[in-house]
């Protein structure tokens, strides 16, 4: 991040990353940060509108979960998103993505790609199995 804050809005670069274990090289140019509010409108248009994190065995003994509760922790969700609007919190367990089991990061990312327009997520909160949709 310190090294993509040094550059100049109008510069091009080329990034190498790896997607589903390929390498690739994208390109990309540098615009110039937006002002907060802006930033802050747009985020209310992000979908879902929530930020997931591999469970580690700290979040789990945090959140009291079993060892076999899931790997895919919601980190944040984006106030008047989607995912709030429809109910998603900090600390839900992903379980599953239109009855497909998660169970890394990558799979969460492609499952909710392939969703199409309705989404169905299957979480584990406090103990509880709920199922949340959310259409686009």
């Amino acid at each position: 991040m310190r090294t993509v804050g040094t550059l100049a809005p109008g510069d091009t670069v080329r990034f190498r990353v790896v997607r589903e274990g390929k390498n690739m090289t994208l390109t990309a140019r540098i615009t110039a940060r937006q002002n907060e509010q802006t930033i802050a409108d747009q985020a209310k248009k992000i979908w879902p509108g929530l930020y997931v994190t591999k469970l580690t065995d700290d979040l789990r003994k945090q959140l009291d979960l079993q060892a076999n509760a899931g790997d895919v922790v919601v980190a944040n969700v984006v106030q008047g998103s989607p995912a709030e609007v429809g109910g998603l919190r900090q600390g839900d367990v992903v379980q599953k993505i239109n009855n497909q089991s998660v169970q890394n990061l990558a799979n969460f990312y492609k499952y909710l790609n392939q969703g199409g327009k309705e989404v169905n997520f299957r979480i584990l909160r406090q103990g509880v199995e709920l199922t949340i949709g959310l259409v686009r």
